[in-house]
């Protein structure tokens, strides 16, 4: 056995043996001692080990050469970064990196002052963090943002005023703490022996007094009373971008409540983030992954029409566990516009990674308050530190900006990634690097005779199944041509998808995540107009929170998420659709309401019965039913889409059972024919009966799917 396997299992055996010994203090510890004793736990500081997170490393990035060209080498990269670019004063930074919230009182305050000058050499900010200001740290940045915690240190109720006039145009960005990933709804303290006069006197408290901060805000708690105490703070600080530094928890949700809020920009803490303390139990076990997160994240502000560098758009910064350039360039072309750091800036200031932040004894006199470890640290020669961390970073990050063709930072985005771990593929969206059946995206060179799928994928529109070239529409359709008066075969479904198209498509966009689903052209003859182009519609019909993502009501009479949408008219169906359709420009592909011919030649899926399962029609184990309606057949069953029946050949649910498909054309006889499918009260219908007024007022049993059509560019 070799010297370094031998090392190897030696580590291995020590690592779990500490483990165990640390289980056993704790399980002796909670066996003995009193609860109020244990308060939250042991605790500790730094972050949780790396090799316990998905890794940067597993991401890898695809520079440009023929296809896409590089840039040549010192062509100009821009490297600015606007936070907040709705604000009435945005805030502009030289580089897309900045100190991350790290607060007087966790730091010492040659620490804090050299992080600050460091950052301004180096066109850069600097966060406050929930401590309060010191004033030597603001006089030495003037790219300062104030975090404003649950103790609401600086900044106390009733004294807005006395702040406004204090810090008005030297405070340049304003946010509040919902919390960091590490410890988030549980609050946090200082203890009292930490809490010098100068401390007390930045956070407005005690000296020598325990400082407390509550798991949340005692003067906020809906996003209107938040958006109030913003705007009050806009008004005071003469517009300056206002923030929300959340954990990676309900993610989503706490994205929502900050835009409802009327967030300008949003720090995003994944887990991953260090911290001075916190308790064992929060750190090891809460909060999603940095790169999860983001990924989320950016989807969701995406989903929300708030687009990366729009000038209407929410800034999203991300924070936690980022270390190098490599992982600042992956993480902008993940999604973030910029990056927050604690833990490498430390770094470069000269912490030695101890890892006893928490005990006051920090060798290095960054985490400390005793003033003889303090003065260890060098302000100036920091300072430079820093700078010249700053500098290095940026610099190799343009270099990558060029091998992939930029001439901006900001334009790094999810085309130039790719990763062979599934895991990470499935986590993010990023394009697995091998062949899959999957749903991963599939990047085609927009030229002449091929699929303009490119710009679909690199905006993270629709992504796409297949691993095969994709013909063009008008090359797979050249060999079928119509036969005058008599009917024509066509290719179907399985041919199509072995001639390399997707059999299913998800647009994403909106909030809409819709599974389309092949059909191939109609036949042509006395009943049908005849397409020549496959078509996609919608597995499933579109949902109640999907409709409320895009229109912001909940007409429904059924209310669950997962519900159809119903009470709802063809034309607010019509206009659905035309909303998609907005942030698909550019794209080569429409969404609209499907025609008659193609509802019903999507239902039959080939079939020449009354309903696409035969005679009569099906429940959900597969029985036949016959003269039932869906409400007896399904009596006990709640109403929600993808749950009645098994779906027909080409992939489609719901097809007659509880609600009508609204459809976008008369029935081709010309009769007033604009609903098809079945409904809640009534027998199954076919695929070929209902009709109704297009425009009569909204009623229950209502409702619609897609269709999606590749129109071209």
């Amino acid at each position: 056995m070799d010297t370094e396997l031998k090392r190897q299992i030696k580590n291995s055996i020590e690592d779990k043996r500490a483990d165990i010994i640390e289980l056993i203090e704790l399980g002796r510890d909670l066996a003995t001692d009193e609860p109020e004793h244990i308060n939250h736990g042991p605790n500790t500081s730094m972050g949780v080990p790396k090799n316990t997170l998905p890794k940067w490393d597993d991401i890898q990035l695809l520079t440009a050469q023929l296809a896409k060209k590089p840039l040549f080498d010192g062509e100009t990269v821009d490297t600015q970064l606007v936070i907040g670019p709705r604000a009435k004063s945005p805030l502009v930074l030289d580089i897309p990196m900045f100190v991350s919230d790290m607060s007087y009182g966790a730091l010492s305050k040659n620490a804090k002052i050299a992080l600050a000058k460091g950052a301004n050499y180096a066109g850069t900010g600097i966060c406050s963090g929930e401590g309060g200001i010191l004033p030597e740290e603001l006089a030495a940045n003037n790219r300062y943002l104030f975090e404003m915690g649950t103790a609401r240190n600086g900044i106390k109720p009733g004294k807005e005023a006395e702040f406004f006039e204090k810090y008005n145009g030297k405070v340049k960005a304003f946010h509040f703490k919902g919390g960091q990933a590490a410890k988030t709804g549980t609050g946090g303290h200082l203890p009292g022996a930490k809490v010098t006069k100068e401390i007390a006197e930045v956070r407005h408290i005690t000296e020598g007094q325990t400082a407390i901060s509550p798991p949340t805000y005692e003067d906020f708690t809906s996003p209107g009373e938040f958006k109030d105490f913003a705007d009050l703070i806009r008004e005071g600080l003469g517009g300056v971008p206002i923030g929300f530094k959340i954990s990676a928890n309900h993610i989503e949700r706490d994205i929502q409540f900050a835009l409802d809020a009327t967030a300008d920009y949003i720090i995003l803490d994944g887990r991953g983030g260090s911290t001075g303390s916190a308790p064992n139990i929060f750190r090891d076990h809460i909060s999603v992954p940095t790169i999860p997160a983001l990924a989320r994240a950016r989807n969701y502000l995406d989903a929300q029409g708030m687009k990366k560098g729009a000038s209407d758009s929410v800034t999203l910064i991300i924070t936690g566990g980022l270390r190098v350039p490599a992982d600042f360039i992956k993480a902008m072309a993940l999604g973030a516009d910029g990056i927050a750091l604690s833990n490498s800036v430390l770094q470069a200031i000269g912490c030695v990674g101890a890892r006893i932040c928490n005990s006051g004894n920090c060798p290095a006199g960054i985490a400390t308050q005793d003033q003889n470890l303090v003065n260890k640290l060098n302000i100036a020669d920091r300072a430079d530190d820093l700078d010249s961390f700053f500098y290095a970073s940026t610099h190799l990050m343009q270099i990558m900006a060029r091998a992939c063709g930029h001439n901006s930072l900001s334009q790094f985005s999810m085309d130039d990634l790719t990763t062979w771990h599934k895991e990470i593929s499935e986590l993010t969206g990023i394009a697995y690097a091998g062949i899959t059946n999957d749903f991963t995206p599939v990047e085609l060179p927009d030229s002449a005779g091929k699929l303009a799928l490119h710009n679909l994928i690199s905006q993270s529109k629709i992504k796409i199944s297949a691993v095969k070239q994709l013909e063009s529409f008008e090359q797979l359709c050249k060999g079928v041509t119509l036969a005058s008066g008599s009917a024509q075969a066509y290719l179907t479904q399985k041919q199509y998808v072995d001639a390399g198209y997707p059999l299913e498509i998800v647009l994403n966009t909106l909030g809409v995540r819709a599974l389309m689903r092949l059909v191939p052209p109609l036949m042509s003859g006395s009943e049908h107009r005849p397409h020549l182009e496959p078509y996609y519609v919608g597995k499933f019909q579109i949902s109640q929170i999907e409709w409320q993502r895009v229109t912001g009501s909940t007409p429904s009479e059924f209310k669950l998420d997962d519900n159809p949408v119903n009470k709802v008219t063809r034309q607010e169906c019509v206009d659905f659709a035309a909303k998609l359709n907005s942030d698909l420009v550019g794209t080569g592909w429409e969404v609209s309401l499907p025609s008659v011919e193609e509802w019903i030649h999507a239902c039959r899926a080939g079939t020449t019965t009354q309903y696409y399962s035969g005679s009569l029609p099906l429940d959900k184990q597969g029985k036949e039913l016959s003269g039932m309606s869906p409400a007896q057949a399904h009596s006990n069953d709640m109403l929600r889409v993808g749950t009645i029946a098994p779906p027909n050949a080409y992939g489609l649910y719901d097809l007659y059972s509880y609600i009508y498909d609204f459809t976008m054309t008369n029935d081709f006889s010309g009769q007033d024919i604009y609903l098809r499918g079945g409904y809640y009260g009534g027998f199954f219908g076919s695929e070929q009966h209902s009709g109704s007024d297009p425009n009569g007022p909204a009623a229950n049993f209502k409702s619609f799917r897609l269709a999606l059509r590749y129109v071209g560019k």
